[in-house]
């Protein structure tokens, strides 16, 4: 199995993450996997995204 349709995936990953993702809402949101939080920025949101759901999301 070739991995070259991964190429370039990062970069796009990134630029969606700083520069194309959607405003953040007004009001703090919770995760829509696990209710936790609320988070009043995209930034905790992420970050906590990465501590527990990280390693069980498959693409």
């Amino acid at each position: 199995m070739s991995l070259d349709i991964l190429d370039g995936v990062e970069e796009e990953v990134s630029l969606f993450n700083h520069e194309e993702r959607p405003n953040w809402p007004m009001t703090p949101t919770k995760c829509n996997s696990c209710d936790a939080g609320p988070y009043n920025g995209h930034s905790s949101y992420q970050r906590h995204w990465a501590m527990k759901h990280n390693a069980t999301v498959t693409i």
